[in-house]
């Protein structure tokens, strides 16, 4: 009651055509489907076999011995007397850092820019008297895939002349591949080289720590590389990582900490 049903119980040719093509049409998506699942599950227990993907370029939980941190010592001081006027006095062991400056194939005239600007008086890099000359190396690391031996030797070539006078405040000046620090099957990207640096043994024997600097920024102040060696020769504690306090959003930007010292 409330409502009518009709219903044709007469053999109708056309309903069983229909009902005979859904039906096939049934079977064959249920025949491919089937098909797909089986291709999944195949690739599936071949990658089970294969060796598990590397979470960075290299091992970053690893010991390396003779770590040139390690052999730095501690600062000490002495305690001052009662005498009116006396202060505390610290000494403090040098420290051999590295300024590292990763740039890409597109930001090559962006560093081109930041070194000329180092020649002038406002940005350069250190003071007559500084000990950055001494502690200090400058590493232009190229983080893109190097397409031509030839193309790369101009590249480091028109670096060092960009600097000019300034090489003078760094103990050593190189510029690199940076596929030469990534090992394995990774692209050659800012991010990968980072990673690496942490694991390559050159790097953690020569220095006690590195500045990671951005191609971008440019210093403001005279004597820049002087107040950055004195930074990690007066941290009054061991630290892992010193840097401006980031301000970012942490659940949407998983962009690097850049201009930063790392241990």
């Amino acid at each position: 009651p409330g409502f009518a049903c009709c219903c044709d119980r007469r053999p109708n040719m056309a309903r069983k055509l229909a009902s005979s093509w859904l039906l096939s049409v049934t079977v064959v998506v249920a025949l491919l489907w089937l098909a797909s699942a089986v291709a999944v599950m195949v690739a599936v227990a071949q990658d089970a076999q294969e060796e598990p993907p590397q979470a960075a370029p290299m091992n970053l939980c690893r010991s390396i011995p003779h770590a040139k941190w390690q052999s730095v010592e501690p600062f000490t001081c002495e305690t001052p007397s009662t005498d009116i006027g006396d202060v505390m006095r610290c000494t403090f062991s040098m420290s051999e850092i590295a300024l590292v400056i990763p740039f890409s194939s597109d930001q090559v005239s962006m560093l081109e820019r930041n070194l000329r600007q180092w020649t002038s008086a406002d940005a350069f890099p250190c003071e007559p008297n500084g000990d950055g000359k001494d502690y200090v190396d400058l590493l232009l690391v190229y983080s893109s895939k190097v397409e031509s031996t030839e193309g790369f030797e101009a590249l480091q070539a028109n670096l060092r002349s960009l600097m000019g006078s300034t090489r003078q405040c760094f103990r050593d000046v190189r510029v690199l591949a940076g596929e030469n620090y990534i090992e394995g099957d990774f692209l050659v990207t800012s991010r990968s080289l980072f990673y690496s640096l942490f694991g390559n043994e050159e790097m953690v024997k020569k220095y006690s720590a590195f500045f990671w600097m951005h191609p971008a920024t440019r210093p403001i102040r005279k004597g820049w590389v002087d107040a950055m060696l004195l930074d990690v020769v007066m941290e009054y504690k061991e630290m892992w990582h010193k840097s401006p306090v980031a301000q970012f959003d942490f659940e949407s930007d998983f962009r690097q900490n850049w201009n930063s010292f790392y241990r």
